[in-house]
């Protein structure tokens, strides 16, 4: 290889890995989410917000704080449906799911606790968890009737 086809060949090794990264960079949505007090439309600052994909990578899983506007963004490896958790201190939890074709926007409304005894405040851990594990069992059982109707066509 000459000095000639070497050059063209690192170019047109760059052209594919730039097409490449352009193209999965594409697939990326951008999903912002605003935590509101459902009573009061304030912003709930440092609400703990958590992003699962479902249906294909389960494992994926994505959180953060929201700012004093109540905002946190995140930037998602492509569309599809999604959970959204919200966790904050003396609200109850939320979990809803979105469906992202495209950049969204997403308001989810909390509702705060009324005040708990001990036995209550351990009561939460628990269902959040149980709640988890009914959505990763569904979406298994989803996953996993898709794969057999697949593979008996």
């Amino acid at each position: 290889m000459n000095k000639r086809q070497f050059i063209s060949a690192c170019i047109i090794i760059t052209v594919v890995i730039l097409l490449f990264h352009q193209q999965v960079r594409a697939a990326e949505v951008t999903l912002t989410v605003k935590v509101l007090d459902e009573e009061s439309g304030e912003p709930i600052k440092e609400a703990h917000v958590t992003v699962i994909r479902a249906l294909k990578d389960l494992k994926y899983r994505e959180f953060n704080l929201t700012d004093k506007n109540g905002l946190v963004t995140f930037i998602l490896p492509e569309p599809g449906l999604y959970y959204i958790e919200v966790n904050a201190p003396e609200y109850d939890n939320k979990l809803t799911s979105i469906n992202l074709t495209e950049n969204a926007s997403i308001t989810i409304s909390i509702h705060k606790s009324p005040t708990m005894g001990t036995s209550q405040i351990n009561e939460f851990p628990k269902s959040r968890s149980v709640i988890l594990t009914i959505l990763v069992l569904a979406t298994m059982t989803i996953l996993l009737r898709r794969r057999f109707l697949n593979s008996h066509t």
